[in-house]
This record gives structure tokens, sequence and C-alpha cells, in this order.
């Protein structure tokens, strides 16, 4: 399934790359434009292919949940989630299904590595000190249709931002692993990167919108505060914290509309302590 907001000519490529791959696409449309609309209608008249219209941005948890309750209504014992902008490789979905096939453990969701369409640069991993993998992101993850009657649907409150780190450690609290697949390649993007140097090195920056500073942060922030949060919840939040102040020094270097998006990540630190949650600021 995949959460659609205004897409572009791009998704038509996308779409029919996964038509290869999978036996149904289901479209979650979160109240894009007219003009936007036009082009899902046109996908809509494809076999195998199921549109459900949100007359408003309800959010991606929303979105992911009513593609996901429709793909287990239909009957589908495996369902994956992506992006509008993820483009998947050859074999992908099936490497992913193989993993569940030749795994010894209680794996539970897999998913594949990702390059940056842009940059051609592979996106790095989230895994602990003894090589398991903690977190993915939502898009290009595989998983069985019984997990979600055992760990449940993702956390509507979140809006957007931190939904796949809120449910994968919700997932790891219920005793299943995660798997990242080498061989299985989705291509990704993470806002708009560009790269800046600094002391001879290069970084990434991702570019988001002011808007979205509030909803990583907010996010982030009270994701931690979670009791389903606390496999090993200091050396989490050493690495949350450390991930949140380098993203702010960069913003700080490098990136443009510093104090519009100083001034949201402070409203997203205070909401995050109070727990306002929801969709609290326009994307």
């Amino acid at each position: 399934m995949i959460v659609t907001f205004l897409p572009t000519e791009q998704l038509v490529k996308n779409v029919q790359l996964l038509q290869e791959q999978v036996q149904q696409i289901i479209l979650v449309d979160n109240g894009s434009t007219v003009q936007a609309c036009a082009l899902l209608q046109t996908l809509e008249q494809a076999e195998h292919i199921t549109v459900l219209w949100n007359r408003e941005n309800l959010g991606i948890a929303r979105a992911l949940n009513q593609g996901l309750q429709r793909g287990i209504e239909l009957g589908f014992q495996w369902l994956i989630t992506f992006d509008q902008d993820s483009t998947v490789t050859s074999g992908m979905v099936a490497r992913l299904l193989q993993c569940f096939d030749s795994s010894s453990g209680n794996i539970a969701i897999a998913a594949p590595c990702y390059v940056d369409r842009v940059l051609g640069t592979r996106l790095g991993e989230d895994r602990d000190v003894h090589g398991e993998v903690r977190t993915v992101l939502t898009s290009g993850m595989l998983m069985p249709a019984w997990l979600f009657s055992h760990v449940g649907f993702m956390d509507e409150r979140l809006f957007i931002d931190s939904v796949d780190l809120e449910f994968c450690n919700r997932v790891r609290s219920h005793g299943y692993r995660l798997a990242q697949i080498d061989d299985a390649t989705l291509l990704h993007t993470l806002g708009r990167l560009t790269t800046f140097r600094l002391l001879g090195r290069e970084f990434e920056l991702t570019n988001h919108s002011a808007a979205r500073k509030y909803y990583q942060t907010r996010n982030r922030l009270w994701t931690l505060g979670m009791p389903k949060a606390r496999l090993t919840w200091w050396k989490q939040a050493t690495h949350e914290f450390k991930g949140m102040i380098w993203d702010f020094a960069k913003i700080l270097m490098a990136e443009d509309d510093k104090w519009q998006k100083t001034r949201r990540i402070g409203l997203g630190v205070v909401h995050a302590f109070f727990g306002k949650m929801g969709k609290r600021v326009e994307l």
C-alpha cells in the first residue's frame, strides 16, 4: 500500500514497478488537490489497484492504518507499506519474503536497505551494539497480517514523523525482531537531501520544512517517554538526543530558514512535554 499527498508523475512509475511484485496495490490519498486526484483516478482504472480517498490530510499514521486494514479485509497474509516517492528495485519484495522463510528467529518486520535516489548514497541503518536492527523506515516495511492483532496499528497521535520509530519500538517490546536485508534495495528520499562540508568531511542535510521540524522534534521526544520505548531506554534516549542536537547544529550551520525552524523546534519541545499531540501545525 502507498500513502499519497500531492503526488507527481513519479508515482505512476513507482506503481508500475510495484505491480510486478505484488498482487494488489492500495493507494490512500490524504486530501490532494484536484490535479493530483486526476492522476490517482487514472491509476484507479487499472486492474488490482484500489484508491481510498480522504478529504483532508489525516496524517501518515491514519492513512497507513486505513490501507493496512483494507489489506487485511481483502484477506492478504502479507502487507507492505510505501511512501509515494519510493521506488522498488527488481526482486525486492521477493527477497524480503525469503527472510521470513529462512529465518530461525521470530522476525516480524523485514525491510530493505535504502539508497537516496538523488545522491545515490546508502542511508544509515539503526542497529544496537549487538548488530540487531532497532528501527527501519515505514517505506518498505513487509509485515505478516497477524502482527497487528498482536501489537496494534500505527499510533495516530503522532500524525507524521516518528511513526516508524514508535511502531518498531512497540514491535520489539513484544519480543519480535526486525531484519534489514542487504540485497533488497529501495530508492528513497529523505526530504530534499543536499550536502555540505565541514573540517574536510561531507555531511548530508534533509532540508525539511519548519513544520516538519516541529513534528520530528515533538514526536521523537514524546515517543521516548512512552513505556513501550523503554527497552534499554538510556541507550536509545542517548542516541536520539545526540541525533537531535546534531540535526539542530546542521540547521544553524547550513540550512535555510534558521529562525523559523528554531521556533518550531522549540514549540515541538514544549508540546512533547505537555503531551499536545495530533495535528498542531499545518504542513
